[in-house]
């Protein structure tokens, strides 16, 4: 089981920290998101080490939630999810990814 701390701060960096952070960056893999900054559409890729839970959402710089991409169990493998932005206006969002008990953010620029 991990334990997890987050702490958030919007001016800078969103800081995630984990009982066994080792472990779960082996088994959750989300690299840069491409383009970024977008437009219409982009490309999440995503390693899973093995089958989980997993869940993709998008929040606005406020900390509301903008959009869930992903909700659900995948298998293990590795993943390009498409992500249509075109009901969100341009803004900085944060783009979360939450798989074994564990968080991954990235910054995401849409501009229109």
């Amino acid at each position: 089981m991990l334990s997890l701390l987050a702490k958030t701060d919007f001016r800078s960096k969103i800081y995630v920290f984990f009982g066994s952070l080792a472990e779960t960056c082996k088994e959750l893999l989300l690299r840069n998101v491409c383009p970024n900054p977008l437009n219409i559409s982009c490309a999440l890729p995503l390693t899973l080490g093995k089958t989980s839970l997993v869940k993709l959402a998008l929040f606005v710089i406020n900390g509301s939630l903008a959009k869930v991409i992903e909700n659900g169990i995948m298998p293990a493998g590795e993943y390009r999810v498409a992500v249509d932005c075109r009901e969100l206006s341009s803004g900085v969002y944060f783009l979360s990814s939450q798989a074994y008990g564990g968080i991954q953010n990235q910054k995401l620029i849409i501009l229109k």
